[in-house]
């Protein structure tokens, strides 16, 4: 698989790991507490996404980018203002950055199978279904 897209979904997720506990921070009103335990629940799982990327990376022999702002020059997800955030604002944002990153796991899922790189099939195929359960509950929420 190109490194480059390994390391772009690198910092992808890096940088929405940002924006993730910006809104778990900063989220207002009515479903804070909601809001906040899942955006917990998010946070954990893409922190551990990141390590275990970065571990794939230094198998395949990549450094994986650890300077903020080459991250975030790498990255297709910009990082959001620190302010507070409606309930609905920041279900908004995640359900918009949640659909690129679940569009780019599935292509480089696909991607990765067809090269036969299981690690990375078992991988992506994580993520997917991580960003497929997560986009449910978001777009329930605005129900």
């Amino acid at each position: 698989m190109e490194e480059k897209k390994l390391i772009k979904y690198f910092s992808n997720l890096n940088t929405l790991i940002h924006n993730v506990l910006n809104f778990h921070w900063n989220v207002t009103g009515g479903l804070f507490l909601t809001l906040h335990q899942l955006y917990n629940e998010q946070y954990n799982f893409i922190f551990e996404s990141i390590d275990q990327l970065a571990e794939i990376l230094k198998m395949k022999g990549i450094y994986p980018p650890t300077c903020i702002k080459e991250i975030y020059e790498l990255a297709d997800i910009k990082t959001m203002e620190s302010k507070d955030y409606s309930a609905r604002e920041t279900i908004e944002y995640e359900i918009e950055q949640f659909e690129q990153m679940n569009k780019l796991a599935y292509e480089l899922g696909e991607i990765a199978n067809k090269e036969d790189q299981l690690s990375l099939v078992d991988f992506f195929t994580n993520q997917t279904n991580f960003f497929n359960k997560q986009l449910y509950f978001l777009r329930q929420l605005l129900k």
